[in-house]
């Protein structure tokens, strides 16, 4: 019994400036996405259904997401899901304890004349976190797209959902889990393993750690601590995104930092992209996505509200990386809290 997701490569549409007003998610969908482009595939036992962006994606999101919520938030559950397109008419009944998720489906009509197929096999069990990180991929290329469209969503709370639950999914599903952070293994194991992604530089001391620490008066993550204790910094290249992290040299410098907190006073420097972005810590959970969270600001001096939230840690971040996220497509701030 196998679930299985695969987001393809769709192409993203350009737009008019009147094209890019959308009420909804849904709506935002139809538009990011052509009619001809690839689809995406769920994989169910085996079997490969395909769904397109455009018109069926676009409505099935709507069906998909409440459940997905409810999966996150609750240990114990059960929920009818049902799935009302035209080409992809089906009834899930799923239940979940604990670790364990159980669906038995009924499908009415599918595209490729699959109907009997899935039916003859049309229940599966497996690891709740590993149905939930099936999703991942596609939530955020659906993030992604919509991004990279400019569309603008009237509707916000849907899409503060999907962006919300995207967050709350630690990993990536099977076709897409190049790296894994394992608990067990420190970051720096695993990076030792990507000679042809992760390029270090010269490792540093504890003393120098905790001078920068004593200097800016910071704690500094574990994540953190390793990479720069046993690399002194490094530079993963990512098909989609690069993070350069600063040898301690560098970010001993306090000028340094001050080029940058002439536009927000609160945060810390730890790296920098491939052109002129930068990566920063909020230490005091400032912005609000908690202590230490970490952002990309693809350029300063266009001010705050374009950085991007991109991971509670440095291992979230390295890990969208190599799993070949593009981190300048995913929601950025846009508050105007921040405007000053």
């Amino acid at each position: 019994m196998s679930f299985f997701i695969q987001v393809s490569n769709p192409t993203v549409q350009t737009l008019s400036r009147r094209q890019r007003y959308t009420d909804s998610l849904s709506g935002a969908i139809q538009r990011a996405f052509p009619l001809v482009t690839e689809s995406a595939f769920m994989i169910w036992n085996g079997l490969y259904i395909p769904i397109n962006y455009k018109y069926e994606l676009s409505i099935m999101v709507d069906d998909f997401l409440p459940f997905l919520s409810q999966l996150l938030n609750s240990d114990n559950g059960s929920y009818k899901l049902g799935f009302g397109v035209d080409t992809f008419r089906a009834i899930w009944t799923i239940d979940w304890e604990q670790d364990i998720l159980r669906i038995n489906s009924e499908w009415d009509i599918v595209t490729g004349n699959l109907k009997y197929l899935l039916n003859k096999h049309n229940s599966i069990e497996l690891n709740r976190d590993d149905f939930l990180a099936e999703w991942k991929k596609l939530l955020e290329t659906i993030i992604t797209s919509i991004r990279k469209a400019n569309i603008s969503i009237k509707n916000q709370d849907e899409w503060e959902q999907i962006v919300n639950i995207y967050s709350a999914i630690t990993n990536y599903g099977y076709c897409y889990s190049v790296f894994k952070y394992k608990s067990n293994v420190d970051l720096t194991e695993n990076l030792k393993t990507l000679s042809n992604m992760w390029f270090p530089k010269e490792a540093s001391s504890q003393e120098v750690l905790q001078s920068i620490a004593d200097t800016f008066q910071l704690y500094l993550p574990q994540d953190y601590q390793q990479i720069m204790q046993e690399f002194g910094g490094g530079r993963l290249e990512g098909k989609n995104s690069v993070i350069d992290l600063e040898p301690l040299e560098t970010l001993l410098d306090t000028t340094y930092h001050e080029e940058f907190r002439k536009y927000v006073p609160n945060l810390f420097v730890i790296g920098h992209d491939a052109d002129e972005g930068i990566y920063f810590y909020d230490p005091s959970d400032w912005i609000g996505y908690g202590n230490y969270s970490v952002f990309f600001w693809p350029l300063p001096e266009d001010g705050i509200a374009d950085a991007i939230f991109v991971g509670q840690d440095l291992t979230e971040v390295m890990t969208k990386i190599i799993n070949e996220s593009n981190l300048l497509y995913l929601p950025n701030i846009e508050s105007d809290v921040f405007l000053g």
